[in-house]
């Protein structure tokens, strides 16, 4: 594994979890925002060996995670986060496609004090998770593969769950993507940041 770590001795931590392309360019630039906000950063490199796919491999990279690297995704922030938790006074985790998904898998287990999952399209397949700590859920609203609306009014009134939907297409967050929204970025940048902020004292 070649992860992304940016430690400063902060008292605060924050896991990013990658799309399916891995420790791309957009993903390293999160890394940076959050280092540079005073976090320190924990960013594993989920794929191995430092793969990292273009957006033009979009169908190839979605069936190397799902057939190969699903399953030892879930263990390996499982592992992370026991191993970092006891250093910190908070952990949050931070996820973004299949990386939301896969944080969203583990938020049952007490070992984040917070979460913000972008368009986690697959959250939809264990939507009985009821997370131990406050959850941001952000969506967009013209995905392709699933209804979103669907997904977030069943969340409605859930314990430690809000929700976000933003008038954007998948990647939005992206500023490499053909998707990328600048106005919803903006705001959910600073939604989250805020929700965060809110938690780590």
């Amino acid at each position: 594994m070649n992860d992304k770590n940016l430690i400063k001795g902060s008292e605060n931590a924050v896991i990013i979890l990658h799309e399916i392309y891995g420790l791309n360019q957009f993903i390293l630039d999160v890394c940076n925002q959050y280092s540079e906000k005073g976090y320190d950063v924990f960013c594993p490199d989920l794929l191995g060996n430092n793969k990292v796919y273009s957006y033009a491999e979009a169908d190839k990279a979605y069936q190397n995670f799902d057939e190969k690297i699903k399953h030892s995704s879930h263990r390996h922030l499982l592992k992370l986060g026991k191993r970092i938790k006891s250093k910190y006074k908070h952990l949050f985790v931070i996820g973004f496609s299949v990386g939301a998904t896969v944080a969203w898998n583990n938020l049952e287990n007490e070992l984040f004090d917070g979460a913000v999952l972008y368009y986690g399209s697959r959250i939809r397949d264990n939507m009985q998770i009821a997370p131990k700590c406050p959850t941001l859920l952000i969506f967009a609203e013209h995905e392709q593969s699933f209804q979103p609306q669907k997904i977030t009014d069943k969340f409605i009134d859930r314990n430690n769950i809000s929700v976000a939907m933003f008038d954007a297409k998948h990647g939005f967050m992206d500023h490499y993507s053909e998707n990328y929204c600048t106005r919803s970025a903006k705001i959910a940048e600073q939604l989250a940041t805020s929700f965060i902020h809110k938690l780590d004292y």
